[in-house]
């Protein structure tokens, strides 16, 4: 049988619902910016958040001329 190689391009999208204390004074905004300053782990690493983690992968065979326009420089060389 003759077979054929082609590119792939595998999309992950990635949804968890941490929660994460913070002063109760604080709005909704101000909560966002003092979680992102802070960036814990507890929040941020799906790992800690597996039981909620969400995750949707979809997988497309590349047209030639979709490579051609991403570039061949991010596209993996065999090993």
């Amino acid at each position: 049988m003759k077979t054929r190689e082609v590119q792939l391009r595998v999309t992950r999208k990635e949804t968890w619902w941490p929660k994460f204390e913070v002063p109760a004074n604080m709005s909704d905004e101000e909560a966002e910016r003092y979680i992102n300053a802070e960036a814990p782990d507890e929040v941020y690493d799906e790992y800690n958040h597996k039981y909620t983690l969400d995750t949707d992968t979809y997988a497309e065979v590349m047209k030639h001329s979709d490579i051609d326009s991403i570039g061949t420089d991010l596209i993996p060389k065999k090993i």
